[in-house]
């Protein structure tokens, strides 16, 4: 049995065993569709892996690459948010999509990993008094509240998604904008890869969202409106293509490839993968807008 015996999405304690992924218990909930990590690390061990995990995305990502995805995300963004308003970004990293938003609106920014809080103080110095080390989890932001959010690839990094979400929403002014980007558990590549689908990475990914799920939660549960739904790919690098492949399998990245792949100019080329396995939502908080 999981040590989690309800979804944290629905509270259903209709949850399946799906499959075993790099010895962790996979759980789906036919209630809603929403699949979780059955036995997840605790907290200090969760902080460990994020420290390691900045330093390897450091080591192989390519900032073309970054500022190419991070473009796109902004323009999803100004579709719908103001010039010049408040933004968080929740779960900052090491501030790319911060050094591009801080042009357009007035931006802040947490991470749980204190080394990637100090990397953004470091490129962007002028931000340094906008930057808030913690986990979501323990509503670091106090009474700050922001005309938007995004979370871009970070809610399925969290124990208890439903709990972050409403934390966050929290932070929201009335008719504010939550923005996030998710793997989808429910695309054609997630059902064709199974455990092997690139992300499919416990436990850094504790928790995979289906559309229908997430819909679940923000609209149904906590009362948003949906204002976008995308599907896409991603771009990358060949170099951090090949990381990621090797959190699959290490027969995918042998160390003298991806240290060959760190240092040449085939390593850093740059390509779109179009896996239509990540969705973008937008999600506006009840209540007037300012």
């Amino acid at each position: 049995m999981p040590s989690q015996t309800t979804c944290l999405v629905c509270q259903s304690s209709q949850l399946k065993f799906l499959f075993k992924a790099k010895a962790h218990l996979i759980h789906r909930c036919t209630e809603c569709g929403f699949c979780l990590v059955g036995d997840p690390p605790d907290d200090d061990q969760i902080g460990a892996l994020y420290q390691r995990l900045h330093i390897d995305h450091q080591r192989f990502r390519d900032q073309r690459a970054a500022d190419r995805e991070n473009l796109s995300r902004l323009e999803f963004v100004k579709r719908q948010l103001a010039p010049g308003s408040t933004l968080l970004d929740a779960g900052c990293a090491t501030g790319d999509f911060l050094g591009l938003a801080r042009q357009q609106f007035t931006v802040h920014g947490t991470d749980i990993s204190q080394g990637a809080v100090d990397m953004v103080g470091q490129r962007f110095p002028e931000l340094r008094d906008r930057l808030v080390c913690g986990r979501l989890e323990d509503n670091v932001l106090g009474d700050q509240t922001f005309d938007a959010i995004c979370l871009w690839d970070v809610i399925e990094h969290v124990r208890d998604p439903a709990f972050v979400t409403q934390t966050l929403l929290n932070r929201l002014k009335p008719g504010g904008l939550l923005f996030l980007s998710t793997p989808d558990i429910g695309s054609m590549m997630a059902r064709v890869m199974g455990r092997h689908w690139a992300f499919m990475i416990p436990p850094l990914h504790l928790g995979y969202f289906t559309r229908a799920s997430a819909m679940r939660l923000l609209h149904q549960q906590l009362g948003c409106e949906i204002t976008a739904a995308q599907t896409r790919g991603k771009w990358t690098s060949v170099a951090f293509l090949f990381y990621k492949l090797g959190q699959i399998h290490p027969l995918f990245a042998p160390a003298w490839l991806m240290s060959w792949l760190s240092g040449s100019a085939v390593g850093h080329l740059n390509i779109y993968v179009p896996t239509r396995d990540i969705m973008y939502l937008a999600a506006r908080k009840p209540g007037p807008t300012t």
